[in-house]
């Protein structure tokens, strides 16, 4: 997660082999949460709106493709936390790589300069 022109820029990495929809909620400091939500291109289609959360669908995650990036039009210290699958649903064999909270996060430092 980087900040870039005021947005926060977010990559998701596949850790296995098995791809699947993303569920991704994000808490906002200011305590509004919205869900993220991120089909497989096999799926054909999406879920339905499960609750009354904000939810954005975005563009269908490749299952070549190793990772997803994508763009939340706020700043990164608006953010409080990131969590991959709040529902515990997702066949997850390791749970613990799920969830990043903004201020345990070491600021980004830029290799090439």
């Amino acid at each position: 997660m980087v900040e870039k022109d005021g947005n926060t820029v977010v990559e998701l990495q596949r850790v296995e082999e098995f791809p699947m929809p993303i569920d991704l909620l994000v808490k906002y400091k200011d305590g509004i949460e919205e869900l993220i939500y991120i089909p497989l291109n096999e799926m054909m289609g999406s879920k339905p709106k499960e609750n009354s959360t904000t939810r954005t669908e975005l563009t269908p995650w490749p299952w070549v493709n190793p990772t997803y990036t994508f763009i939340l039009q706020t700043k990164v210290d608006k953010i409080e936390s990131i969590e991959i699958d709040p529902s515990l649903r997702m066949a997850d064999i390791n749970r613990k790589n799920n969830k990043v909270t903004v201020a345990e996060l070491s600021p980004y430092k830029d290799s090439t300069k």
